[in-house]
């Protein structure tokens, strides 16, 4: 079996066992420039999951002080629906805690 890869601007003929060589050392290559980006990358990502996190906190306040102006104005139904997507972020694996609660208001 022969594969053309090119080699120097040069299209050449590669054996099997060429082919494999190759093959394994392009994916060790991507593997060491993978790892190094992702050091590279993280305290970037820590930077911005810092920065982005007061802002959260802070969304998620104005959305529960949001609810509770509904219930107290008698909108019972929309801080209910209100309630149900701010849940599903804050408490991804049991998305709907306040249901009862907002029912009994």
């Amino acid at each position: 079996m022969m594969i053309l890869r090119c080699k120097g601007g040069a299209w050449v003929y590669m054996g099997k066992f060429q082919l494999i060589r190759f093959l394994v050392s392009r994916v060790y290559f991507l593997q060491q420039v993978f790892q190094a980006r992702f050091f590279l990358l993280l305290p970037l990502v820590v930077v911005l999951v810092l920065a982005i996190l007061p802002s959260l906190l802070f969304v998620f306040v104005f959305l529960f002080l949001l609810m509770s102006l509904l219930i107290l104005f008698g909108f019972v139904s929309i801080a209910l629906l209100l309630s149900y997507v701010v849940c599903a972020f804050v408490f991804p694996v049991y998305p709907f805690p306040l249901h009862g609660a907002l029912l009994v208001d």
